[in-house]
């Protein structure tokens, strides 16, 4: 056999390795986190609140807000989805919704933080 002109076995392994490594990046690409934070309207941390996800109409993912009143999403959503629905609720507080577009979530990546201010009852 000739070992210039790889055999139709290794030319396969070498084709499906390439498409498995192409959908692993792109997969990795398309999941993303979302980071945020509850507030005050002075500002200050609100600690202890619940934080639902919904992307579509499935509930993808639940936080409590820690106590600098972050939360995050890890790798939870795809930002393809043209919508995503988050809810907060703590005692004290008006619940809160908010929709959110793919776009939004896209932009929101592990860099940047959604602030939310909550308004007391």
């Amino acid at each position: 056999m000739n070992e210039c002109h790889p055999s139709k076995t290794n030319r396969l392994n070498m084709i499906l390795t390439g498409i498995i490594f192409v959908a692993l990046v792109m997969g990795c690409d398309a999941w993303t986190n979302l980071n945020g934070r509850v507030v005050d309207e002075a500002d200050k941390p609100i600690t202890g609140a619940r934080v639902t996800l919904y992307q579509g109409a499935e509930k993808v993912g639940e936080e409590v807000t820690k106590e600098d009143g972050t939360f995050r999403f890890r790798g939870d959503i795809s930002p393809i989805d043209p919508f995503f629905r988050i809810t907060i609720t703590v005692d004290g507080y008006e619940n809160y919704e908010r929709k959110l577009s793919g776009k939004e979530v896209q932009q929101n990546r592990n860099d940047k933080e959604l602030t939310i201010v909550l308004k007391r009852n």
